[in-house]
């Protein structure tokens, strides 16, 4: 009885799994029947990642950033149309840093790059979706999808350009993630005078997007960066003070108030760590401090040199507490490599000439310094594993005050006869550049320093 009974159903039980069946690849989910798209990473440099949903009915597309990824471009979607199985949006890119993207020495060949690192899938109905324009290359024997922004883009500009999927009927949704990608022109910060009044400037490496940052009566010198924010010597107070304010510009800050003076600040890549010369004593020594200038300490042990041995020029060597920095123990200006703080520093370079401010390569392999021990004043380089010493300058002005660019060149002052002038080298090639000559009324001098990325 019972099996007569399932058997009279038998077709009606068939014609549920039929509709259930229909009903799933309907609703909510991947379609089985559709191989969902290759996943990729996203690198550690991206200069962002989002997670987005286009809603093909209402014709709309909403982004929000990946969890932990940086956020140094905007992304958005306008105009967004969907018709005939073609879903298209206006995607733009909005570049929010002071480095030029799409180009590291003034070509716009590199370009931005926004890649697909998963989807397009569909999230609601079924079917398939992909990429109708744009381009591909292979990763690990894997297609990924990318858009090519041909244009370099300086602080707040933006590039657009149309993108559209193939979208099956019964797709209501789909997802995808993207990433962004572009090469960063190097950017250099220096003081300079102009009509008699000291300032900061930040300038691009091939001279361009030059920008005053301060606008004080007083003197501003010696700027340095790490983690977006720039730090500075005034004398707005009438001695020599410490004060910070964003890369991108904005409010300045106090950060020290004493009756010495402080000069020559240092922050490390991370921003975290701040490192200066103090003259508490009437000798300036250098101090170690957090980035806002509390708990400032002696930067080397107590028992380095002697009291009247003046020191300056730290340098922070990258991704550690250590330092490099000018002392006087011997008689001359040498340079010394301080392990941590408190630490007794040992001699790096030394003799009868002046070594002076030092400065560690991105990778931590090479130290650059300047040097008198040709006459005047050379940039040399210094491999700190075995010692070798390689001379990057010889002519008969003096190059001083090096600086390494985040991709490995060294920005240095080099004084002519006409005028101080901003130039470059790479050190691994020979090649260098002018960046910006000055004149009497508007000269680049002491201490450029390079932005780290």
């Amino acid at each position: 009885m019972a099996l007569t009974f399932f058997r009279r159903l038998s077709p009606f039980g068939a014609a549920v799994a039929l509709l259930l069946a229909a009903a799933c690849k309907d609703g909510v989910g991947p379609d089985p029947e559709v191989p969902a798209k290759p996943t990729f990473a996203v690198p550690s440099d991206a200069l962002a990642a989002l997670d987005c949903t286009a809603n093909v009915a209402g014709a709309s597309v909403s982004c929000s950033p990946v969890s932990g990824a940086a956020a140094h471009v905007q992304f958005a979607a306008a105009n967004v149309a969907s018709s005939g199985g073609v879903f298209g949006f206006d995607a733009s890119v909005k570049n929010l840093l002071v480095f030029k993207l799409g180009t590291t020495g003034g070509s716009p060949a590199e370009g931005i790059q926004v890649y697909l690192a998963a989807g397009p899938d569909a999230s609601a109905g079924t079917g398939a979706v992909d990429a109708r324009n744009g381009q591909a290359r292979t990763v690990e024997g894997k297609q990924q999808a990318f858009f090519q922004y041909g244009q370099v883009l300086a602080l707040n500009e933006t590039a657009s350009q149309r993108w559209e999927f193939t979208v099956a009927k019964k797709v209501t949704a789909f997802t995808f993630r993207v990433y962004v990608q572009a090469a960063k022109m190097p950017v250099v910060l220096f003081d300079r005078v102009v009509a008699g009044n000291r300032d900061l400037y930040r300038v691009a490496l091939d001279g361009s997007d030059l920008v005053r940052m301060t606008t004080h009566a007083a003197e501003d010198m010696n700027p340095t960066s790490g983690g977006g924010t720039v730090v500075f010597t005034s004398f707005r107070n009438g001695n020599a003070e410490l004060y910070s304010m964003p890369l991108v510009g904005g409010a300045e800050t106090r950060l020290t108030t004493t009756a010495a003076f402080e000069t020559e600040p240092a922050l490390n890549r991370e921003g975290t760590r701040l490192a200066y010369s103090y003259d508490a004593s009437g000798v300036s020594k250098v101090f170690v401090a957090a980035a806002n200038g509390t708990g400032a300490t002696r930067a080397a042990s107590s028992s380095f040199g002697f009291g009247g041995a003046p020191e300056a020029s730290p340098a922070w060597f990258p991704g550690a507490d250590r330092l490099a920095l000018v002392g006087t123990p011997n008689g001359t200006a040498d340079v010394f490599d301080l392990a941590a703080p408190g630490a007794m520093p040992s001699l790096l370079r030394g003799g009868e000439s002046a070594e002076v401010t030092p400065a560690f390569s991105p990778d931590g392999k090479f130290l650059s310094y300047s040097s008198n021990a040709p006459g005047n004043a050379e940039l040399f380089v210094l491999t700190l594993a075995g010692g070798a010493v390689t001379r990057l300058t010889d002519r008969a002005g003096s190059d001083a005050s090096g600086t390494w660019t985040p991709d490995g060149r060294i920005v240095y002052l080099a004084y002519t006869a006409t005028g101080n002038e901003l130039r470059w080298v790479n050190p691994a090639g020979g090649a260098g550049g002018l960046i910006l000559s000055g004149g009497a009324s508007a000269t680049p001098v002491l201490r450029p320093f390079a932005v780290p990325f």
